[in-house]
């Protein structure tokens, strides 16, 4: 499947040490994708390497794509990447906003508490026969 967070895409740090920061996307490889001003460490770069700094230099690092999030530029919204085919054949890019928090109707809990809600009915009908 491809990548999709693209070079020059704004993306936000949904986990890490850099959690919420935002940056554009400079490097992409096949899962590891490195954004400007994230992920930042310090490296020791001799002299003798013909590099062009010496010393101590401030180097961002790759961080995983699953680690981010695609942040539309237009509406500002954040969330994952659906790619949708339009009427003329082409294909677009959209955002797909999280359901986290979203309320179950089949038992009105809250997602999260609807596998609990499970196990305990399967648990008291097993001890009630």
């Amino acid at each position: 499947m491809a990548t999709r967070i693209k070079k020059n895409d704004t993306v936000v740090v949904r986990s890490g040490k850099d959690k919420g920061k935002e940056g554009k996307v400079i490097f992409v490889s096949k899962n590891m994708v490195i954004v400007e001003g994230i992920n930042i460490a310090t490296r020791h770069v001799k002299a003798g390497t013909g590099a062009k700094e010496t010393g101590f230099v401030q180097k961002e690092l790759p961080i995983h794509i699953s680690n981010l999030i695609y942040k539309d530029p237009d509406s500002g919204k954040s969330g994952r990447v659906k790619i949708e085919k339009l009427s003329d054949g082409a294909s677009s890019r959209v955002v797909v906003e999280s359901k986290k928090g979203e309320v179950n109707k089949k038992w009105n809990l809250p997602i999260q508490f609807q596998f609990l809600e499970c196990n305990l009915f399967t648990l008291m009908k097993s001890k009630i026969s």
